[in-house]
């Protein structure tokens, strides 16, 4: 039971993030925290935090190789944004050892508000 929640809380990440770019900070974190508790499945925020990474990474991949061919990104836009992203989350996932279980929450919280106050701002310039 518990795999099959899992495997269906990562299949919608999958097409969300193929569909719309997103997926794992904002499907995947949210479901671990409120659906599976629910059923008596519990991780750490840590964990919950490197499987949507992993997630992230694997949709990510997924997603460059069936778009390769439309010659949206360049290689070599491609390779530095690699090396860069790859400092980024080792450096998160070491604070992460330190950082208390509510500092990290309150962060994904500030960071998801302001990503939807970001898309909101977009909308209306587009428009």
């Amino acid at each position: 039971m518990e795999y099959l929640l899992i495997f269906f809380i990562c299949v919608f990440s999958g097409i969300l993030t193929g569909l719309l770019g997103v997926g794992g900070g904002i499907v995947i974190v949210p479901l671990f925290l409120t659906i599976l508790p629910l059923f008596g499945i519990t991780f750490s925020l840590q964990e919950i935090i490197g499987i949507s990474a992993t997630c992230v990474f694997i949709n990510s991949a997924a997603t460059l190789f069936y778009r390769r061919k439309e010659k949206f990104l360049p290689i070599e836009t491609i390779l530095p944004l690699l090396i860069f992203v790859i400092i980024g989350t080792i450096s998160g996932a070491y604070l992460s050892d330190f950082a208390p279980r509510n500092l990290i929450l309150l962060i994904f919280i500030a960071v998801s508000l302001f990503s939807l106050y970001l898309i909101s701002l977009l909308q209306i310039l587009l428009l």
